[in-house]
């Protein structure tokens, strides 16, 4: 998982990567972060998931 953003402060990107288990049926917060946010910032998130039936990308 990747997020970044970049304004006029300049960038700050956090990135997170490692095994998790999610029991069937269930669901579970991986990751919290906050950033502060001005008119002019851009924000980017990308999360890749891979399981036994495959890999999932979603971004924003």
């Amino acid at each position: 998982m990747s997020l970044e953003r970049a304004g006029s402060g300049g960038t700050s990107e956090v990135r997170q990567a490692g095994d998790f288990v999610i029991e069937d049926g269930g669901e579970a917060v991986i990751s919290v972060t906050e950033f502060n946010r001005d008119a002019r910032a851009r924000l980017h998130a990308h999360m890749t998931v891979e399981n036994g039936y495959g890999t999932y990308s979603c971004g924003f």
